[in-house]
């Protein structure tokens, strides 16, 4: 179903047919406790709607969202597109009060969902009570005045008997007939106290327990009515209207309910809030929650309705302060000025310093120093930790179990980070070891390290393999075996039965299960000088270059020299072109064997272009399918080269060999690159 059409004119129509059938009641006709409501309702391709539907219509205190204060669904007999209905009918009659604050009406047709917007009732609507009238029942405001009903002489009895609402002073006989009704003893607690304040309870009533704990402001705290003089005062002291209302300390017990809109003061004349309780003096104590059951909590609400509690719920002994079971998305926050310095997500992150923990338990901080400290001190006996860390992924099988993960991160422009800080202090002949790793695999099958690092290290100290008692800065024991070797190798790198390296008094040797192996060497700031050099990772002579066009750089592209930046390359793209340079290492899996380059100069770069060698390179075929052995050079496709057809114009733009064909379109071929 679709909205009504031209919601706005309906409803205005409606407002138009309303005033007038309230401005045409008799004088003394009763106010009707219904609304009517119009409106136009189609079908969803636009055609007028002609049958019985089910429509629910609800009144709410905000435009969306919310809670509905009043709600009704009927069936609705729609012709043509219009229908009409009662609204508060009989049954379900508008909750008193409802009317005290702007409406909204929502409508839901067949459950399709409430429309929107919602619809906001005008004033019409609000004439369904009035708060002020210029007369009561026919008379006039100024014939209600108390000054013409009941006189104040100074005494209880001092009133004059044929006066509307005066009381008999011998047996407080009420004298109006409109209010005998309300002398029951079922009459409720709050009807009770409005007769007493109006003069218009009897004696019987007014001495139930019921009403003796009551006494009004103007009698002052402390006190109880008097059932045969009212304590003293004539009916002027009960007026209900201004005048406080308070609970005798000492009186009699209500059961029941009390109601009470205004704000609620124990202990105070001068509540501040809803519920304020004031004690200046005795026990600090100021509230007690007692039940004889085994839960007893506080619960919270706002308009979004069950937000949590507080109490003891969940054990009981245990006190539980959070959220409830139906509010799955707010969090419990620890506040100090304001601001939420702890937060317990509704995951059960924990956040200490942010409010989005991330991880069971998140620390943040943002000033210098320490973010936590963990001490064990004083200890007389046995070991101390400071901290104790497990991380056991037993359960798993097939995780990591990380006892610790530290991370550091230095200035951005100076400081140094630190992954961890250890210190070791001892006294006397005591050990003191700032880092001390076991590794204990127990029936493990794998590797077992005390110490596994990804990183470099530093000490300033000698460091001792296989010796406790190091004499140099890097002491290791000269015991390792290397049987399979000529001679004891001094250090053994790696594995007898694997790739290892062996070094002794001069020379350094690398093997594979005893078999001759590849020795790869570093150049760290000096030569490297070797009898013979192989090179199996690649197949071309490369240097590298920075190349503009970025977006565009795949690995295969020919390149030709920037003639707008020095030392620079970019994306060849016109044919025979002489500043070809060459083409970029690195398509198909064939990588550059040999890279030249000067770290920090104009010869340095982040793409290895090949100048020599064989290498991939993409080709365009569209101007003659290209063969192994055709001379190369540059084509209007961007990167691509094609084959030499004008021998004239290649001359010094040639860039190598097509070690492959291709017949047409574009595609990889092989390339012996030789620059002409």
């Amino acid at each position: 179903m679709t909205n009504a059409i031209n919601r706005d004119k309906a409803w205005q129509w409606l407002l138009i047919v309303t005033l007038l059938c309230l401005f045409t009641l008799p004088a003394q006709a009763a106010i009707p406790d219904d609304l009517d409501y119009q409106g136009y309702l189609t079908d969803s391709g636009g055609s007028p709607v002609n049958s019985s539907v089910s429509v629910t219509f609800l009144l709410y205190n905000v435009g969306s969202g919310g809670i509905a204060l009043w709600g009704d669904t009927q069936p609705v007999a729609v012709n043509n597109g219009l229908f009409t209905v009662k609204l508060g009918r009989p049954g379900n009659p508008f909750p008193l009060g409802l009317f005290d604050a702007p409406l909204w009406l929502g409508i839901d047709v067949a459950g399709d969902g409430e429309m929107s917007p919602r619809i906001a009732l005008s004033s019409a609507a609000f004439a369904h009570k009035a708060d002020d009238a210029f007369t009561l029942e026919g008379s006039s405001a100024s014939s209600l005045d108390q000054s013409a009903h009941v006189t104040d002489t100074g005494n209880p009895h001092g009133v004059t008997a044929t006066q509307v609402g005066a009381i008999d002073s011998a047996s407080f006989t009420l004298h109006t007939g409109d209010a005998s009704a309300h002398h029951s003893k079922t009459t409720s607690f709050t009807d009770l106290i409005d007769q007493a304040a109006d003069a218009q309870l009897p004696a019987a009533i007014a001495r139930d327990a019921e009403i003796m704990p009551m006494v009004l402001g103007g009698d002052g705290s402390g006190s109880t009515l008097d059932a045969d003089f009212f304590d003293g005062f004539d009916s002027t002291a009960f007026m209900s209207s201004g005048t406080d209302i308070w609970v005798n300390t000492t009186g009699d017990t209500m059961s029941g309910n009390l109601n009470v809109l205004a704000n609620l003061g124990v202990g105070t004349t001068s509540p501040g809030s809803k519920f304020h309780v004031y004690q200046n003096s005795g026990s600090a104590v100021t509230g007690t929650f007692e039940t004889t059951v085994a839960q007893n909590w506080l619960s919270f609400y706002t308009g979004n309705g069950y937000i949590g509690y507080s109490g003891v719920y969940s054990g009981t002994y245990d006190m539980d302060f959070g959220t409830g079971a139906g509010n799955s998305t707010g969090n419990v926050n620890l506040v100090t000025a304001a601001i939420p310095r702890l937060t317990v997500k509704q995951n059960g992150n924990v956040g200490i310093g942010t409010t989005n923990p991330l991880n069971v338990l998140d620390v943040r901080g943002g000033v210098s120093g320490y973010l936590g400290v963990f001490s064990n001190d004083n200890n007389t006996s046995g070991s101390t930790y400071g901290v104790s860390v497990s991380g056991d992924a037993r359960g798993t099988g097939t995780g990591n179990g990380w006892g610790g993960s530290f991370y550091g991160f230095g200035g951005n422009t100076s400081g140094t980070a630190y992954g961890t800080r250890n210190y070791a202090n001892a006294s006397g002949s005591a050990r003191a070891y700032g880092v001390y790793s076991q590794a204990n695999g127990g029936t493990t099958t794998g590797m077992e390290y005390a110490f596994f690092g990804l990183g470099k290290s530093y000490f300033s100290d000698n460091v001792g393999i296989a010796t406790q008692t190091p004499a140099t800065k890097l002491h290791i024991n000269a015991s390792t075996d290397a049987s399979f070797v000529n001679g004891s190798g001094v250090v053994l790198i790696g594995s007898e039965s694997s790739t290892n390296i062996i070094m002794d008094t001069n020379e350094i040797i690398a093997r594979s299960n005893g078999a001759p192996a590849k020795l790869y060497l570093n150049r760290q700031g000096t030569f490297v000088v070797v009898p013979g050099l192989e090179i199996t990772g690649g197949a071309d002579l490369a240097e590298p270059f920075n190349i503009n066009d970025s977006p565009l750089i795949k690995p295969g592209m020919v390149v030709a020299i920037d003639k707008n930046n020095p030392g620079q390359l970019r994306i060849a793209d016109s044919t025979y072109d002489r500043t070809v340079a060459g083409i970029i290492s690195g398509a198909n899996g064939i990588n550059a064997g040999l890279t030249l380059n000067q770290e920090g100069s104009i010869a340095d770069g982040s793409h290895p272009v090949a100048l020599t060698g064989r290498v991939y390179a993409w080709a365009d075929a569209s101007g003659g399918s290209i063969e192994p052995g055709d001379l190369l050079t540059t084509s209007n496709t961007p990167g691509h080269l094609m084959k030499v057809t004008d021998y004239t114009k290649a001359q010094g733009a040639i860039l190598g060999k097509a070690m492959t064909s291709l017949a047409e379109g574009k595609g990889f071929i092989l390339v012996l690159v030789s620059l002409q």
